[in-house]
């Protein structure tokens, strides 16, 4: 079985796409039906709003210890969005509030609740602090550090990995 892990924000997630368009799940098909005697194990690792950052962390702890043969990653949408706080800077969950929280980011209620409530309690102490600007969540040069990091890290581990981004449309 080759077990290939595809990491990402929510173009990967499939935020408000039916299940059978997300990229992962026509890859699977596309390599069972080319390489009908092998078997495929595609996993869908995109978690909506998540940026590199998150995602190295997540790739170190967690994917890595499922033994992928190959990881695709595609992020770059969550890291030019602007916060009062850099993806840096924020703590990092545990795993059963992670959980928990995926679990109630289905709600549009708790998402707007969650960001009154995180806006008003950093801005209030950044604004005291005269700090009020917003920035990147994460800036071009964390994004290139990152990037190599998990590039390091597969490369270590021997497993493929292949970066993708959007397509343009020229016209």
């Amino acid at each position: 079985t080759i077990r290939i892990f595809c990491m990402g924000a929510s173009s990967t997630f499939g935020y408000k796409i039916p299940l059978k368009e997300l990229y992962n799940q026509k890859l699977e098909k596309m390599l069972t039906c080319r390489f009908p005697l092998k078997k495929f194990e595609v996993i869908n690792a995109g978690i909506s709003g998540y940026t590199i950052l998150q995602g190295l962390r997540f790739l170190q702890g967690e994917i890595i210890n499922y033994d992928p043969d190959v990881i695709t990653i595609y992020f770059g949408w969550n890291e030019h969005s602007l916060s009062l706080v850099s993806d840096k800077e924020q703590a990092i969950l545990s795993k059963e509030i992670f959980i928990l929280q995926e679990f109630l980011e289905r709600s549009e209620l708790y998402k707007f609740f969650r960001n009154c409530i995180f806006y008003f309690r950093v801005g209030i102490n950044k604004i005291l602090k005269g700090q009020g600007r917003r920035e990147l969540r994460v800036s071009l040069s964390d994004f290139k550090d990152n990037l190599r990091e998990i590039v390091k890290l597969t490369r270590g581990h021997n497993i493929k990995l292949y970066l993708l981004t959007a397509p343009i449309n020229k016209h």
